[in-house]
């Protein structure tokens, strides 16, 4: 053999030696940049920082004029932070509603999102005599959902009033203050013509 040739075979015998001299992976290591985490199974709602179950809200106030039709769902919707507008899976049941009698009937509504949390609520539909000319009261919204009674302002809520002085509306909350669960909170106003408008938000105070 020539000496071009021993050469040839000492560098590629050097190069060898470096090789197992080095400091590879140890046995059962993976190589640096090709480890592979352990696979988790991950549930949607624990990716969430602080998951809540679905939530209603109302554009309107449950009232009605006696005889009208009742359409709850033109006014009643639910948001879930998982299947973002659920509004058309809102169950509505009520017993004794009388379109033709003024009164406050219970209604029940609950909505299942796709983990199969449910959310229920159980409000009051008004059927009340209506006056022509009386003070309307609107408020942004006439259904909030609340983390404690401190963070209550009934004043914030309101829109605007009409056939009144916003200073004349009065605020009735339940007796000994907002609880956990659904308080009923009720806005009344008197209009210069002497007649009494009135409209109802419902805070939830979450348990």
């Amino acid at each position: 053999m020539g000496r071009q040739g021993r050469r040839s075979d000492q560098r590629h015998c050097g190069r060898a030696r470096l090789r197992r001299r080095g400091k590879g992976p140890a046995h059962g290591e993976l190589r640096r940049g090709r480890q592979r985490p352990a696979r988790r199974k991950l549930y949607p709602h624990r990716r969430l920082h602080r998951y809540k179950s679905p939530q209603f809200y109302l554009s309107k106030p449950l009232r009605y004029g006696v005889g009208e039709d009742i359409q709850v769902r033109d006014r009643l919707g639910a948001l879930d932070q998982i299947d973002g507008t659920i509004s058309d899976r809102i169950k509505v049941s009520t017993d004794s509603l009388q379109t033709y009698y003024a009164g406050l009937y219970p209604v029940t509504v609950e909505v299942t999102n796709s983990l199969g949390d449910t959310a229920s609520l159980t409000l009051d539909i008004e059927i009340y005599d209506s006056i022509l000319g009386e003070p309307v009261i609107q408020l942004d919204r006439y259904l909030v959902y609340l983390d404690s009674a401190a963070d209550f302002d009934p004043d914030s809520y309101i829109s605007s009033v009409t056939g009144a002085p916003e200073s004349s509306v009065r605020v009735s909350t339940p007796a000994g203050g907002l609880r956990p669960g659904v308080n009923r909170i009720t806005y009344t106003c008197t209009g210069t013509n002497g007649l009494t408008g009135s409209t109802v938000l419902y805070a939830i105070i979450q348990k």
